[in-house]
């Protein structure tokens, strides 16, 4: 769990990027196989990151783009 105050600390250290390994931008298929993670909470802290100029990497099962987005 990744909270924003961590966010904010952390860029106030030097931190530049932020990866996700999201495997899929769909709720269904994340929960599916097996992977505890909320899609919503993804995206909050990626706007976190962004509202701090850090920029952010996703890594994804290779799904098209359109199908991706959070």
């Amino acid at each position: 769990r990744v909270r924003s105050e961590v966010i904010e600390e952390k860029a106030g250290g030097g931190l530049e990027t932020f990866r996700f390994g999201v495997e899929s931008g769909s709720q269904k298929i994340v929960d599916s196989i097996g992977k505890n993670l909320d899609l919503k909470k993804v995206k909050d802290c990626i706007k976190w990151c962004n509202d701090l100029n850090i920029k952010t990497h996703m890594t994804h099962s290779g799904e098209k783009d359109e199908k991706f987005r959070l």
